[in-house]
C-alpha cells in the first residue's frame, strides 16, 4: 500500500492544473481510506487557496467510520462534493458531479 501525504497530493494536483491550462473547469478528486495527522498538515489553508482560485475539490471517503479522516476530508472538500464509498449510486452521483463543477 502506498501512502501519500494529502497535502503533497493536493499541492501536486493543483500545480499540475496550473501548468496544464485548459478551457475546462478545473477539478481535483481526492480519494482516501486512511488518516495520518501529519499528512493533513497545511491542507486547510491549501484547500482554501485552491477553492479560492476556482478549483473544486471532490472527496471520496473510503473509511467513513474513521472520525479523524472524515473530519479532515470535510474540512477541505468543496461544498456539495463530499462522498462516501458505500453510498448508493456513487458512480452515477460522481459522474453527475463532474458535469456540475463550476
Amino acid at each position: 500500500m502506498i501512502t501519500v501525504a494529502t497535502f503533497m497530493a493536493l499541492d501536486a494536483a493543483y500545480r499540475l492544473l496550473q501548468i496544464e491550462k485548459s478551457h475546462r473547469m478545473p477539478l481535483i478528486v481526492l480519494v482516501s481510506a486512511t488518516y495520518n495527522a501529519s499528512g493533513f498538515q497545511g491542507t486547510s489553508d491549501l484547500s482554501k487557496n485552491i477553492k479560492g482560485n476556482g478549483t473544486n475539490i471532490v472527496v471520496i471517503n473510503f473509511a467513513p467510520e474513521n472520525n479523524d479522516l472524515t473530519n479532515a476530508l470535510q474540512n477541505i472538500v468543496s461544498p456539495g462534493y463530499y462522498y462516501v464509498s458505500t453510498q448508493q449510486d456513487l458512480y452515477v452521483t460522481i459522474e453527475y458531479a463532474f458535469t456540475q463543477s463550476k
